[in-house]
């Protein structure tokens, strides 16, 4: 993985219980150039986004101790308006009826574990480039 300059002032909030995940994440992450944010559950995320962190995208784990994923996204959406990040869920679950309910949280995205670190990052790269057009057609 070559590190993409281009992508430095994109900033990846990933949030998961799991210390290696969030580690596997921050390298890959760092080494293609985004800046990484990490919260170790729902409410570390939540109060980094009150204390005024703006996430290009936002990784989220679904089976969390405490607030699960689906919770913390509806959070988001509800409760932060201004950030229009997309949101990827991380996770085992993968019924139809999970990702039904993915999107019904407001999310974006949905990756299975064990995942692909390429897969993380093509679609993080996917939905910044698909902002990037959305905000140009406006």
């Amino acid at each position: 993985m070559a590190p993409a300059s281009k992508n430095w002032k994109k900033t990846v909030l990933a949030v998961d219980d799991e210390p290696l995940i969030l580690s596997l994440l921050g390298m890959a992450l760092r080494a293609a150039g985004y800046a990484f944010l990490q919260a170790d559950d729902g409410k570390a995320c939540l109060a980094k986004l009150a204390a005024g962190y703006q996430p290009d995208v936002i990784i989220l784990d679904v089976g969390m101790p405490g607030m699960d994923g689906m919770e913390i996204c509806r959070r988001i959406r509800s409760d932060h308006p201004g950030i229009a990040a997309p949101i990827i869920f991380l996770t085992a679950k993968k019924t139809q009826e999970d990702v039904k309910n993915a999107r019904a949280a407001g999310g974006d995205d949905f990756i299975i574990k064990p995942f692909q670190v390429e897969t993380v990052l093509k679609r993080i790269d996917y939905w910044l480039k698909r902002k990037e057009r959305e905000a140009a057609d406006r």
